[in-house]
């Protein structure tokens, strides 16, 4: 007896096989050029979209790399309104409050596959992380940013965290397990394929990962919108100070690298976070003399209405701070070292 067809609109691996799916071109196309993900087939209602993912496997299927154990492989179909529907809806039906269907419509492309490989931080990622002690930093070297997220649970803002992370030049995010959003296919999506690009780790303890490496030679910033600086034994700086903290404790011994701790939304760092940091940085409001308001009819509410930055926004300005601060860092160690060997 004959086995009965398979539904043609079945397009998607059965449900006991673990599984995810991204959508979106940007996050699609991420994924199959970082390859972190067991990457299953590509379905798209656009043959558009379907021919352009086809080149990229093509090309991607050329390339060579370290440790892969196979060649890129992948199935793209282009499928029918309907059957692309379909598959939307049994997303949708099982992977519960992450995402929508209609927004996965509106992408007309998604990705089957596996998890994303998060693993816990450890010593040995700071060592992967660092300028090997064999090597002399060089103008084109980059001292290590790391981001650690504690707390900020609005997939938006921990989106726009990785993207930044990404445009800044940040070398791994770190995320708090407890109460901190997780690398979602909507956080893929919101961050335009940056959370599939930058590596990712957990922190069991944020608190001992920032002890762990302020031991390895980091130092580390905790992001705060309004905090007295005689409240906490580290110091308050705005983010045009940060490169003139550097210098001081570089003075003092070679810095490592950079950390920037990320708090919630609604109440920033933790109390036991904002002890452990080695300096506070927040981003200056404009002043009242400075606003253009001022000099119009409105008039501005007592006190300031809007008192802080979102996270994502902050996370923007304090990285291009610090990636700047870097910058001038490296090319000071380089001039020092120079100097020492002539």
């Amino acid at each position: 007896q004959r086995a009965p067809a398979t539904p043609s609109t079945v397009l998607m691996s059965p449900a006991t096989v673990e599984r995810c799916v991204l959508y979106g071109m940007h996050a699609v196309r991420c994924a199959l050029a970082a390859r972190r993900r067991r990457i299953d087939r590509v379905l798209t209602c656009s043959s558009a979209i379907g021919q352009e993912i086809k080149t990229q496997v093509k090309h991607e299927a050329k390339a060579t790399r370290a440790g892969d154990d196979a060649r890129l492989s992948v199935a793209v179909k282009v499928a029918s309104k309907q059957a692309f529907a379909e598959a939307v809806h049994s997303f949708d039906l099982t992977n519960g409050k992450d995402t929508n269907s209609s927004r996965i419509s509106n992408s007309k492309v998604i990705l089957e596959c596996g998890p994303l490989p998060v693993p816990s931080f450890a010593p040995a990622h700071v060592t992967s992380l660092a300028i090997p002690s064999n090597d002399k930093p060089t103008n084109n070297s980059r001292l290590p940013l790391l981001v650690l997220v504690d707390g900020v649970q609005d997939p938006v803002n921990t989106a726009s965290v990785f993207r930044s992370s990404l445009w800044f030049g940040a070398s791994a995010v770190l995320l708090a397990d407890r109460h901190t959003c997780k690398v979602t296919p909507t956080v893929s999506y919101l961050s335009a394929g940056a959370a599939e690009l930058l590596p990712a780790f957990h922190m069991r303890n944020t608190v001992s990962t920032m002890h762990l490496l302020q031991d390895s030679g980091y130092i580390v910033f905790g992001s705060t919108p309004h905090v007295s600086p005689n409240t906490h034994s580290a110091p308050l700086v705005s983010v045009p100070q940060v490169e003139t903290l550097l210098e001081h404790r570089n003075a003092q011994a070679p810095v490592a690298g950079v950390a920037l701790v990320i708090g919630s939304e609604a109440k920033g760092l933790r109390q036991s976070v904002l002890h452990q940091c080695d300096g506070l940085v927040s981003v200056p409001q404009s002043s009242p003399t400075t606003n253009p308001l001022n000099h119009t009819a409105f008039r501005m509410p007592e006190p300031h209405p809007v008192d802080s930055l979102n996270a994502g926004a902050a996370t923007s300005v304090m990285l291009y701070a610090l990636q700047q601060a870097l910058d001038t860092l490296l090319e000071m160690q380089c001039k020092t070292m120079t100097t020492s060997q002539g």
